[in-house]
């Protein structure tokens, strides 16, 4: 009686995830029919990595339980993933700034869940609309401030199988955009899905961990109101990540990672853009049509932390370096990290505090 029970339970729940799913994919197909299309309307998100992240080139997507937005909503139950994290960012010599705030707590031994948040501010914009500009004159120009507002829950969930632990969760987006008359909101759902192997002793290579995951942003696609006559939607992006953790003697003790995080691989954003005149163009990738080029325009990050204190940092990200160092105090419980990152534009800084419960 109590196996027919748990079958009954099972074949409902799974009935109602059936519901769920559906219910999910109308209300997309709905949007989509009355939605403007907004290429870049997602795409500032790297923006709000921590200190940390953003040192390995925000490659570190496999593991990465920090946040506070792109990461992988599956992360959240890994055991480690307990503490509070403050980042702050310096943009660009100080022309815009970013805050962010990161907790995660675990539910119980098999989930865990974490709340981020994150302020970017854009002082002094000139306001050129419908500027005569043969006329300029500098000092009737309008200046206003632009800011954007982030908030994201997410849960996640582990299951055991052997050697093996698979990660899998959900996040919910909340999003604020105000610019000189206009206010939008925005809503967006991202999952993901982590898988963590531990190989154990590999010749030279001691407690080596592979983990391998893949995360989906706006599932739905993201919506964003602006006003009555302008609504727009970001399309789906997946991205595959990879790492390998293992423990190194050479030249002092300590722990070695490696991380690669792929771009978009559904051609929807930024360097893999489709529909592109011109075919040589490297800002214009189809990943369908180029499936090695995921590898040369990927994240890739190294971190090397000596005796379980100093952590040494190095990222690539088409051609953006980036390097940064973090101590750990107090058996790990208190940390500090600090990122600089090269642009085209100018450098750009970032430090965190994190504060971790174990």
């Amino acid at each position: 009686m109590k196996n027919q029970g748990y079958g009954s339970l099972r074949a409902y729940a799974s009935k109602k995830s059936k519901c769920l799913v559906f219910l999910l994919m109308g209300v997309a197909f709905t949007c989509w029919a009355e939605w403007n299309r907004g290429e870049y309307a997602d795409m500032v998100g790297e923006l709000f990595f921590t200190a940390r992240s953003a040192a390995l080139s925000g490659a570190d997507l496999a593991v990465s339980h920090t946040g506070p937005l792109l990461y992988n909503p599956g992360n959240l139950a890994r055991t480690g993933a307990r503490g509070l994290s403050v980042t702050y960012a310096d943009l660009y010599k100080s022309l815009f700034s970013a805050s962010m705030l990161h907790y995660t707590t675990a539910v119980n031994s098999n989930a865990g869940v974490g709340v981020s948040m994150a302020y970017l501010h854009i002082p002094g914009i000139e306001y050129t609309r419908h500027l005569d500009t043969e006329h300029i004159v500098i000092d009737d120009l309008e200046l206003f401030s632009s800011s954007d507002v982030w908030i994201r829950v997410g849960y996640g969930y582990k299951l055991n199988i052997g050697k093996t632990d698979i990660y899998y969760g959900a996040a919910f987006n909340a999003r604020r955009r105000r610019l000189h008359k206009w206010t939008g909101y925005g809503i967006g759902i991202d999952g993901g899905v982590v898988a963590d192997h531990a190989v154990g002793e590999l010749g030279a290579l001691e407690n080596l961990y592979v983990s391998a995951g893949l995360m989906v942003e706006n599932i739905t696609g993201s919506y964003h109101h602006w006003s009555s006559y302008y609504k727009e939607y970001s399309l789906p992006h997946l991205r595959f990540s990879m790492a390998f953790q293992f423990d190194w003697d050479v030249p002092l003790p300590g722990e070695v990672l490696f991380a690669f995080t792929s771009p978009d691989l559904l051609s929807n954003e930024g360097i893999n853009q489709t529909g592109s005149d011109e075919e040589d163009d490297p800002e214009q990738i189809s990943f369908r049509q180029q499936p090695f080029a995921i590898f040369r325009n990927g994240k890739i990050g190294l971190e090397y932390k000596v005796l379980n204190t100093l952590a040494l940092r190095g990222g690539l990200d088409k051609g953006d370096f980036s390097m940064g160092a973090g101590l750990s105090f107090f058996d790990n419980t208190v940390s500090t990290d600090f990122t600089y990152i090269t642009h085209q534009l100018a450098g750009t800084w970032k430090i965190s505090v994190t504060y971790d419960w174990h």
